[in-house]
Parts: C-alpha cells; sequence; structure tokens
C-alpha cells in the first residue's frame, strides 16, 4: 500500500490511499453506514457493493483488480481520518470560549471520522453545550437549543464540503462564543456574499459535493442550503446569520437570540435583505407584514419597519418591487432580482 504523495488532479478525486483489498478497504471506510444510506431496503454482496464503491467515486480500481481510495470517499466514510495524513487537516475542530474573545478556551473536539460519520456528532455535540431558550417551535413549557439544528447542520456541513483541501496548515473550525457561533474554512467564497442565496453553485471539491448530495449528508431533500438557513432563522426569530470572505478563509456566523431592540441597525439591515431573498426564493416578497413577522414585532410597529425598509433601499440592498397606494403594502425584492 503507498501513500499518495502528490496532488497532481483535483484535491477531492486524488488517490490518497492504493493497492487495498476489498477487505482492507472494509477496514480503513465505514461501508455500513454507505450500504446503509444507498441501499436502505436490501444488504448488497460484495460485488454489488465493490461496484457501488467505484461508481460513486469513493474507490477506483487498479490494473490488478485492486482497489484504490479516492479522497473524496475517505473525507466521507473514513473511520479515522488519521489513516489518511494528507487529509487530517479537513477535520473538523469545535472550540468553545468562556468569553466574547479568543483568550480563554473552555474546550476543544476534533472530530477526526468522515463527514458523513463526524457530522451527526458534532451537531449533537454543539447543541448539547449550546444554552437552551424557549423558541418559537418549542411549547411553554419545554426548551429548545437557541440556535436551531437545521441551520448548524447545513453551515456545518457547507464548512466541511466546501474547504479548500489544499490548505493543509488549518482544520475548519466550529467556534462558539457567548452570543454567536462561527464557522471559518480555509478557501474564499467563490461569489460575492450578497449572492450566495441566488448564485449558480461553484463547488470548490466537485466530488465531494456530488457525493454529499448522493449519500443526503444533511438529510434534506433539495439543494438550497443557505435559504433552509434563512428559513430556520426567520422561523424562530433569531438574528439574521452572515457570511462574508476574510483573506483566504471563509467565515459565517450564527446568533444566539437578542432583542429587535439590542440588534445594530446593520443586523436589521442583513436580516430584511435575507428575508428577501428567501422570499423571492419562496416565489413571493419581502412586505412590511412579513418583516414585522419575522422580527416578532407587533402591528404599531409598522411605522418603525417601514422606515428600515427605507433605510435597506438606500443601502442599495433591496429594490421595491411595484408601487402601491400605501408604503405599507410595498413588496421590497433584493436589489439583484
Amino acid at each position: 500500500m503507498n501513500i499518495s504523495s502528490l496532488w497532481l488532479t483535483p484535491p477531492d478525486i486524488s488517490i490518497v490511499l492504493t493497492g487495498l483489498t476489498f477487505e482492507e478497504v472494509l477496514v480503513k471506510l465505514d461501508i455500513h453506514t454507505f450500504i446503509d444510506r444507498l441501499f436502505p431496503f436490501a444488504w448488497p454482496d460484495q460485488t454489488q457493493t465493490q461496484q457501488a464503491l467505484v461508481q460513486t467515486g469513493i474507490c477506483t480500481t487498479t490494473e490488478s483488480s485492486l482497489l484504490s481510495i479516492t479522497a473524496a470517499g475517505a473525507l466521507m466514510l473514513a473511520r479515522d481520518l488519521a489513516i489518511f495524513p494528507r487529509l487530517y487537516h479537513a477535520a473538523p475542530q469545535v472550540i468553545r470560549y468562556a468569553g466574547a474573545d479568543r483568550l480563554n478556551v473552555a474546550d476543544r473536539t476534533t472530530f477526526s471520522q468522515g463527514f458523513l460519520l463526524a457530522l451527526p456528532r458534532l451537531v449533537d455535540h454543539l447543541t448539547a453545550i449550546l444554552p437552551r431558550a424557549r423558541s418559537a417551535q418549542s411549547t411553554p413549557t419545554s426548551f429548545a437549543p437557541a440556535v436551531p439544528t437545521d441551520a448548524i447542520r447545513e453551515l456545518a456541513a457547507n464548512t466541511l464540503i466546501h474547504q479548500d483541501l489544499t490548505a493543509r496548515d488549518a482544520h475548519p473550525t466550529i467556534e462558539l462564543f457567548p452570543d454567536r457561533i462561527e464557522l471559518t474554512n480555509p478557501g474564499p467564497l467563490p461569489m460575492e456574499a450578497l449572492r450566495i442565496a441566488d448564485a449558480t453553485p461553484l463547488p470548490r471539491n466537485p466530488q465531494l459535493s456530488q457525493l454529499a448530495k448522493q449519500l443526503n449528508l444533511t438529510g434534506t431533500t433539495h439543494d438550497a442550503g443557505w435559504i433552509n438557513v434563512i428559513d430556520a432563522l426567520d422561523q424562530a426569530k433569531l438574528p439574521a446569520p452572515s457570511i462574508e470572505s476574510i483573506g483566504t478563509t471563509t467565515r459565517a456566523a450564527l446568533y444566539l437570540p437578542l432583542p429587535y431592540r439590542e440588534q445594530s441597525p446593520e443586523a436589521r439591515r442583513r436580516a430584511c435583505y435575507w428575508h428577501a431573498c428567501a422570499q423571492y426564493q419562496h416565489g413571493s416578497s419581502a412586505t412590511n407584514a412579513s418583516i414585522r413577522e419575522r422580527f416578532d414585532l407587533p402591528a404599531t410597529s409598522a411605522a418603525q419597519v417601514s422606515r428600515l425598509l427605507r433605510d435597506c433601499v438606500t443601502a442599495g440592498i433591496l429594490r421595491p418591487a411595484r408601487a402601491r397606494s400605501s408604503k405599507r403594502n410595498t413588496s421590497y425584492l433584493p436589489y439583484w432580482a
């Protein structure tokens, strides 16, 4: 067996381990989880399983009829990424801080299994250490994690799948502060941050992205990750997320509950913009009423929301869809729509 030492092809389809028998692949990869996702109703035999591994790009065959494991296959199904030295840097770390800055680390956990195995454990870990809050979906006597699990899962999956695999000096990190969760991966955004809701996907790791869809990494039935996040946060009446390129990295943030009156003007405008993007993708538009509902504001706040929407238009992030007799009945679209 030889470890590949060069990225001569795109990182996610490069061979990371070669010259393996089927039984040796079983030791390296969690094939049972793979089979459960692809064959939920019938357990395949060895020949069918090996064919599926090759067809999905998890493995390739050698001239001597042995198997090679691709980077995408290892990243998705590795029992332990430490087996693949060139890939261990892709394992996510969750870091919890005792304060609002990075000076005092309370704990740090690395999830070294393949993403299909690590993501559920990572999400469970985060939701266990998050503060609890009564959310819009909770019953009066129950409490849920302060940030919706669906939003955490979507952004965590994006952080893993879209990281720059050639940046071997940094792990993707998920950092928990008292007021927010920051998710950072190597590699900048391939588009303007404000266009992430509508831009044509440009996956940095096409084979890994395709495999994540085939194996249903996030458990969703459609490919609308950022809109899923917006919908979950809108329903929970939480501050809107943020996302930006910082040098050679991408950083997204989810924010813990904060009353409207305590949110900054920029955070309020950001919530209006992402709400309008989600409404547009759903075939609708933002209105004074929908913004009030999004912020959980009463009808008496209509004038305040009108001023906020006017600020969004002035900032160039929203535009009126059509003029109506009352500004309160005006529909708003993202600036690009």
